[in-house]
């Protein structure tokens, strides 16, 4: 892996990728060498986890400086400093240089707001490619638009996942618009990379850290609207994690499963509850 990596580093000067496939099956284009540059930031945020589970702690601390410095070198290469925009300007653009914190704190609501006006232009919509789509979820969640991506996500629409299910598709194609010709993958699993958002989101179910896995989670469900009820059940290496909730008239039920030898805090909406393992119902009026 870590040789892998380096060949990655040394293929991107100045830690600009020259990559040209951009964002694969995309309806809107997306500068190849953005796209191509943030997989060699992941590649590198990926590193230091590895090498911080393994105990690397050295290791870990020289990836987590690289990574910020092709944050840096991306935010010089790609920022419109006129215009005020990544690249193009389009969803994938904004998207990107969020999820690697790219832009400055003073120019992040600038960002944000770029973000949201490219997405309304586009009716709101899943304007993205195969890439950028992994992180589309996690932005729009992590900048408080929970509302805003679930609506996106029960659009019917293309480009959506309504519109697979409306026209019969029982996997996931490459691509948005050409999965129909049987001339692409019928099989293109990464193009579902949102839906683990159900998993974090709507269920609520997330790790405290990556080294502990499973063993010490958060359960915290965003309660979308339109929505009466969720139930998931999460297979892990201590146990299934159960979080189901429903709305029952002027309040909401919670119910939360956690494994032998795991502990979890509960989120609901008047409190956060620290438990054990075991079976947990909460009531919260809302």
């Amino acid at each position: 892996m870590q040789e892998y990596h380096s060949f990655i580093i040394s293929s991107s000067p100045g830690y600009i990728h020259p990559g040209q496939l951009g964002d694969w099956a995309a309806i809107l284009p997306v500068n190849g060498s953005l796209v191509a540059t943030w997989g060699v930031y992941r590649a590198t945020v990926a590193m230091k986890e590895i090498a911080s589970v393994l105990g690397r702690h050295q290791d870990s601390e020289d990836y987590e400086n690289q990574a910020v410095d092709i944050a840096r070198q991306f935010h010089k290469t790609f920022y419109d400093t006129t215009l005020e925009v990544y690249a193009e300007n389009t969803p994938a653009c904004s998207i990107i240089a969020l999820h690697m914190n790219a832009a400055p704190q003073e120019i992040r609501p600038i960002i944000i707001q770029n973000l949201l006006n490219s997405l309304q232009l586009h009716d709101n919509s899943f304007y993205f490619g195969e890439v950028s789509l992994s992180a589309v979820a996690q932005v729009l969640s992590g900048i408080g638009h929970d509302d805003l991506l679930w609506k996106m996500l029960t659009k019917t629409t293309i480009p959506s996942f309504g519109y697979y299910v409306i026209n019969g598709a029982t996997s996931m194609g490459e691509g948005w618009s050409n999965w129909q010709d049987k001339t692409s993958s019928q099989n293109h699993w990464m193009m579902a990379s949102p839906l683990r958002w159900y998993v974090e989101r709507l269920a609520g179910i997330q790790m405290y850290q990556i080294e502990s896995a499973y063993q010490h989670f958060s359960v915290q469900p965003y309660y979308a609207e339109g929505l009466d009820m969720v139930s998931m059940q999460l297979d892990t290496m201590y146990g299934t994690i159960n979080s189901t909730w429903k709305r029952l008239n002027n309040s909401i039920e919670l119910y939360v499963e956690v494994p032998v030898g795991t502990k979890a805090s509960i989120h609901t909406l008047s409190e956060i509850t620290a438990v054990g393992s075991g079976k947990y119902k909460f009531v919260t009026a809302v």
